[in-house]
């Protein structure tokens, strides 16, 4: 790890930029979910190790059924009248 390019948040920083509760944040450093770093009584939380989490959370978007399109083209057209 290169100790010059690491960049630590508060877990108030990394709720906000995952919006989730600070609370919800603990949970995941308590269940192990989410790495932290503990100095004295704080953690602080690697940026990189954050943007890991998202990424192993990520669910692949699914394509739309053509049904499902077809309503929705529909819809709009109806709103737009």
């Amino acid at each position: 790890m290169d100790i010059t390019r690491t960049r630590l948040i508060t877990v108030v920083e990394a709720a906000e930029m995952i919006g989730l509760s600070r609370s919800k944040v603990y949970e995941l450093l308590a269940d192990g979910h989410l790495p932290s770093i503990r100095i004295g009584r704080t953690r602080r939380i690697d940026v990189t190790d954050l943007d890991a989490f998202i990424e192993r959370h990520r669910v692949p978007a699914t394509p739309a059924s053509t049904t499902s399109l077809r309503r929705h083209s529909s819809l709009e057209t109806e709103t737009a009248r």
